[in-house]
Order: structure tokens, then C-alpha cells, then sequence
């Protein structure tokens, strides 16, 4: 039971309609989502992220531009 692991975030985010995270601080929220070839790179018009991370509302703004842009929603 349960899901399957996934190799990348193109894999993950082809895989899934809604993303959740729970990242540490901001250094780790921009690895994980707006690097290149991060998560925020293949998320696409429909698709919602969750972050319940604890980092910068300016971190957290960055990524809601970023992600808005693309038409991803990001509840925050």
C-alpha cells in the first residue's frame, strides 16, 4: 500500500495533481523548488502545492511568484 517513489520532481510532479511539502528552512525550500530543474520547473496550469514549511514569508512569497506565473496554485 501506500505510493510509489518517484526518481525526480518531473517524475513527481507528472505523478500528481496536488504536492506536499514540509521543508526546514528557506536555503532548502529554493533546492527543492525553485533551482533549476527543481520542482517548481515541472508544475504546471492546475496543479496546487502545499508547503507547510517553516521559512521567510519573502521565501514564500518568491515561490507563490513563481508558481502563479505558471498558474500553479499555492495556498499560503
Amino acid at each position: 500500500a501506500g505510493y510509489p517513489a518517484v526518481r525526480d520532481m518531473a517524475a513527481l510532479a507528472a505523478a500528481s495533481d496536488v504536492v506536499f511539502s514540509a521543508i526546514s528552512d528557506d536555503a532548502a525550500l529554493h533546492d527543492a523548488v525553485m533551482a533549476e530543474g527543481a520542482l517548481a520547473s515541472h508544475l504546471v496550469e492546475g496543479q496546487t502545492y502545499i508547503d507547510t514549511s517553516t521559512v521567510s514569508p519573502e521565501a514564500s512569497a518568491s515561490v507563490a511568484r513563481r508558481l502563479d506565473a505558471r498558474g500553479v496554485l499555492y495556498p499560503r
